[in-house]
Protein backbone atom coordinates (compact mmCIF):
# COMPACT_ATOMS: atom_id res chain seq x y z
CA UNK A 1 0.00 0.00 0.00
CA UNK A 2 1.66 2.79 -1.41
CA UNK A 3 0.86 7.00 -0.75
CA UNK A 4 -3.09 6.75 0.33
CA UNK A 5 -4.73 8.89 2.61
CA UNK A 6 -6.54 7.67 5.31
CA UNK A 7 -8.35 9.92 8.17
CA UNK A 8 -11.58 9.28 10.14
CA UNK A 9 -11.91 5.87 9.94
CA UNK A 10 -12.08 3.26 12.90
CA UNK A 11 -11.22 -0.06 11.59
CA UNK A 12 -8.06 -1.65 10.48
CA UNK A 13 -5.83 0.28 7.92
CA UNK A 14 -5.52 -2.89 5.02
CA UNK A 15 -8.28 -5.11 5.92
CA UNK A 16 -9.22 -7.46 8.75
CA UNK A 17 -7.22 -10.71 9.16
CA UNK A 18 -9.98 -13.17 8.72
CA UNK A 19 -8.06 -16.21 10.62
CA UNK A 20 -11.61 -18.12 10.27
CA UNK A 21 -11.26 -18.13 6.57
CA UNK A 22 -7.89 -18.54 6.19
CA UNK A 23 -7.41 -15.12 5.03
CA UNK A 24 -4.82 -13.87 7.44
CA UNK A 25 -3.50 -10.25 6.29
CA UNK A 26 0.36 -10.72 6.26
CA UNK A 27 3.18 -9.62 3.53
CA UNK A 28 1.84 -6.00 3.39
CA UNK A 29 4.39 -2.89 3.17
CA UNK A 30 3.05 -0.01 3.73
CA UNK A 31 4.46 3.08 2.24
CA UNK A 32 4.59 6.40 2.96
CA UNK A 33 0.70 6.61 3.52
CA UNK A 34 -1.16 9.43 5.57
CA UNK A 35 -3.67 8.15 8.36
CA UNK A 36 -5.08 9.24 11.81
CA UNK A 37 -5.10 6.11 13.44
CA UNK A 38 -8.41 6.62 15.42
CA UNK A 39 -8.33 3.47 17.61
CA UNK A 40 -11.19 3.64 20.24
CA UNK A 41 -9.96 3.67 23.79
CA UNK A 42 -11.75 0.38 24.25
CA UNK A 43 -9.43 -1.38 22.12
CA UNK A 44 -5.22 -1.78 22.95
CA UNK A 45 -3.52 0.29 20.78
CA UNK A 46 -0.98 -2.14 18.65
CA UNK A 47 2.94 -1.12 17.29
CA UNK A 48 1.05 -1.13 13.87
CA UNK A 49 -1.53 1.37 12.78
CA UNK A 50 -5.41 0.76 12.72
CA UNK A 51 -8.01 -0.35 15.23
CA UNK A 52 -7.82 -4.45 14.62
CA UNK A 53 -10.72 -5.66 17.11
CA UNK A 54 -9.29 -8.98 17.88
CA UNK A 55 -10.73 -11.73 17.31
CA UNK A 56 -13.35 -13.82 20.36
CA UNK A 57 -11.85 -16.98 21.15
CA UNK A 58 -15.66 -18.05 21.12
CA UNK A 59 -17.06 -16.60 18.24
CA UNK A 60 -13.94 -15.99 16.16
CA UNK A 61 -16.33 -14.85 12.80
CA UNK A 62 -16.02 -11.27 15.19
CA UNK A 63 -12.94 -9.46 15.27
CA UNK A 64 -9.85 -9.46 13.54
CA UNK A 65 -7.00 -11.94 13.38
CA UNK A 66 -3.44 -10.33 14.20
CA UNK A 67 -1.73 -9.19 11.28
CA UNK A 68 1.58 -10.72 10.07
CA UNK A 69 4.49 -9.75 8.41
CA UNK A 70 3.81 -5.73 7.87
CA UNK A 71 6.25 -3.37 6.72
CA UNK A 72 5.84 0.00 7.34
CA UNK A 73 8.31 3.06 6.10
CA UNK A 74 7.95 6.74 5.69
CA UNK A 75 4.38 6.63 6.90
CA UNK A 76 2.97 10.10 8.46
CA UNK A 77 0.21 9.77 11.31
CA UNK A 78 -2.16 12.30 11.10
CA UNK A 79 -3.58 14.31 14.17
CA UNK A 80 -7.61 12.89 14.18
CA UNK A 81 -9.97 14.86 12.61
CA UNK A 82 -7.80 17.19 11.27
CA UNK A 83 -7.82 15.04 7.81
CA UNK A 84 -3.96 16.63 5.38
CA UNK A 85 -3.72 19.77 8.16
CA UNK A 86 -1.77 21.50 5.36
CA UNK A 87 0.33 19.24 4.13
CA UNK A 88 1.51 19.00 0.88
CA UNK A 89 2.67 15.54 0.56
CA UNK A 90 -0.87 14.51 1.47
CA UNK A 91 -2.91 17.17 0.13
CA UNK A 92 -1.43 16.28 -3.44
CA UNK A 93 -2.55 12.87 -3.12
CA UNK A 94 -5.97 13.48 -2.12
CA UNK A 95 -6.13 16.59 -5.23
CA UNK A 96 -5.56 13.88 -7.94
CA UNK A 97 -7.35 10.52 -5.74
CA UNK A 98 -10.41 9.14 -7.47
CA UNK A 99 -10.70 8.44 -11.75
CA UNK A 100 -7.76 9.36 -13.78
CA UNK A 101 -8.43 12.58 -15.62
CA UNK A 102 -9.07 10.54 -19.12
CA UNK A 103 -11.99 8.72 -17.03
CA UNK A 104 -13.32 11.26 -15.04
CA UNK A 105 -16.68 12.15 -17.75
CA UNK A 106 -17.88 9.23 -16.21
CA UNK A 107 -18.87 10.61 -13.10
CA UNK A 108 -21.01 13.64 -14.64
CA UNK A 109 -24.66 13.07 -15.48
CA UNK A 110 -26.23 13.54 -18.86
Amino acid sequence: MDRNVVYDYVASIGGCSEEWGNRPVQNVRYRANFWDDAVPEWLKRRDHPGAWPPADQHNPEEGCGEPRKLEFANNTRLNPGQACSGNPACTAIVRNAGLLPPYRHLLRRP
